[in-house]
């Protein structure tokens, strides 16, 4: 298992265990940036984590997406707004 996929695993299931608390929408949409950015963070070399996700089958259809919408341009702000679209799938499959 790759380093990127322990930091996406550990970032679905802290957002996930945030459900069981029953906070409010915008309690949880400010831990989800919290969380998002904490992640990020621990992204050393954005552009290899992006190169990742493009080979992840469940996750490489957002890099395409964001650039389609040209969305992010920079690796490092790309990555974070990936990050943040898969803690928002978990929510909307949990909430």
């Amino acid at each position: 298992m790759s380093n990127y996929q322990r930091l996406v695993d550990a970032l679905i299931s802290r957002w996930q265990s945030k459900f069981l608390n029953e906070r409010t929408r915008a309690e949880l949409e400010k831990e989800l940036l919290h969380n998002v950015r904490q992640a990020a963070a621990q992204i050393s070399d954005p552009a290899d984590f992006l190169d990742w996700i493009r080979k992840h089958k469940t996750y490489r259809f957002l890099v395409h997406e964001a650039q389609a919408e040209g969305l992010c341009s920079k690796p490092r702000e790309l990555s974070a707004y990936i990050l943040e679209r898969i803690l928002r799938e978990q929510w909307e499959e949990y909430g």
